[in-house]
């Protein structure tokens, strides 16, 4: 096989991890953190960081059922702690 097949094999595991860690970012969750972060009128990023956690808490029972997404898992924990911090930062 050689160098080629290793590189082939190695490129093909390199695809499934990359896919794998962004598949959450399809998921509701995701869409409302990231406006959370974005959002840029004062008066509206309370609501939606709270819209977002309340996502993520609800993504989080499920995937405690059905799945060992660790990966989504962690993307998760972190957005909650983002969020968090966001709120923190900005005093809302």
């Amino acid at each position: 096989m050689g160098l080629n097949g290793t590189n082939s094999q190695v490129g093909s595991l390199e695809t499934t991890k990359r896919s794998d860690q962004v598949r959450h970012r399809q998921q509701a969750w995701y869409a409302a953190y990231m406006a959370a972060l974005f959002e840029s009128n004062r008066k509206q990023i309370r609501e939606r960081i709270t819209y977002a956690e309340q996502l993520i808490l609800v993504r989080e029972r499920e995937l405690l059922v059905q799945s060992n997404d660790l990966t989504e898992q962690r993307a998760l924990n972190d957005a909650l702690h983002a969020l968090h911090a966001l709120a923190s930062c900005l005093s809302v």
